[in-house]
């Protein structure tokens, strides 16, 4: 007689196991329910169902879900690396916001600085000019007491004095020297010694010359606010001398150089007007359309 029982078992682990079998496995399962077995068939069912329910336990999960997983995990990383990086970008700009401002500070107040200095000698040149000029045309007195000297017709007379009495060296002599040490690269002499010369001999012919050494001096050592005053001293002082054009373009190189763009830009346009036929007029033009076309690299 065949074996109802196991057909029975059969038909209840049947159940548990539609929820997870495949669908084939499914319908057998349906069918083999509502029917008996002989009793060897219904132990050999069992057998396979229980190494099916162990092969679905076993099971890794399905490729999609490992694929969407991984995805996930990429994603994070992704975002998190993008995170990173606006987060470096944005302490970058700060920083670099906070040194432009520091900088333009420091080059506004070194601009007010030599614009009071340049003024400050135009007044001191105009007070001894008009010290000089005085002396000039002042009438001499007659008939009376001898006045007292002004303090600056006392110093002239202490000064001529102290001429006689000593000679004063040639300010030629002085200026030769000067270039001879700039010439064998002493800098540092040379240098001392332009400025002894201009102290010296302020209205003397060679002045100017010097004066631009001097200017020429500072730019290569990268002092441009420097080389800025001495240039201006050039242009100011001497504004026939054969070296007030390049003073004047010099200038402007030296302001381009500390960022003083609109600064120099104005320099450069005086240029052509005050010397028209100067080879400095043509580098001013030339630079001017350089700068306006976004421009700006130093140039000799």
């Amino acid at each position: 007689m065949p074996d109802r029982t196991a057909g029975s078992r059969v038909a209840g682990r049947g159940a548990g196991y539609l929820l997870r079998a495949p669908a084939g496995a499914i319908a057998a399962a349906l069918v083999l329910g509502g029917c008996w077995f002989p009793k060897d068939r219904g132990q050999r069912l069992e057998a396979r169902l229980d190494r099916d329910e162990d092969t679905y336990a076993a099971r890794p999960p399905s490729e999609d879900r490992k694929a969407a997983e991984e995805q996930a995990r990429r994603v994070d990383a992704k975002m998190t690396e993008l995170q990173g990086k606006v987060d470096e970008l944005a302490a970058a700009n700060q920083q670099a916001g906070t040194e432009r401002a520091a900088r333009s500070d420091k080059l506004s107040d070194e601009l007010a600085r030599l614009r009071a200095a340049m003024e400050k000698l135009a007044r001191r040149l105009d007070a001894v000019e008009q010290g000089v000029a005085q002396l000039r045309t002042a009438p001499p007195a007659r008939g009376l007491a001898k006045a007292p000297r002004p303090p600056q017709a006392a110093a002239v007379a202490t000064r001529e004095k102290q001429e006689v009495a000593e000679p004063p060296p040639e300010p030629s002599g002085v200026f030769a020297l000067a270039r001879e040490q700039e010439a064998k690269g002493q800098k540092e002499v040379a240098r001392d010694l332009y400025r002894e010369y201009v102290e010296k001999f302020p209205r003397d012919p060679n002045a100017a010359h010097a004066h631009y050494r001097l200017g020429e001096l500072a730019y290569g050592d990268h002092k441009y606010p420097e080389a800025i005053v001495e240039y201006g001293k050039v242009a100011q002082d001497f504004p026939h001398a054969e070296e007030a054009p390049d003073a004047l373009y010099r200038t402007a190189e030296s302001m381009l150089a500390i960022d003083l763009r609109d600064d120099a830009m104005v320099v450069l346009s005086e240029i052509p007007t005050r010397y028209p036929t100067s080879a400095a007029a043509a580098r001013a033009k030339e630079r001017l359309a350089d700068l306006k076309g976004g421009g700006g690299a130093k140039k000799k």
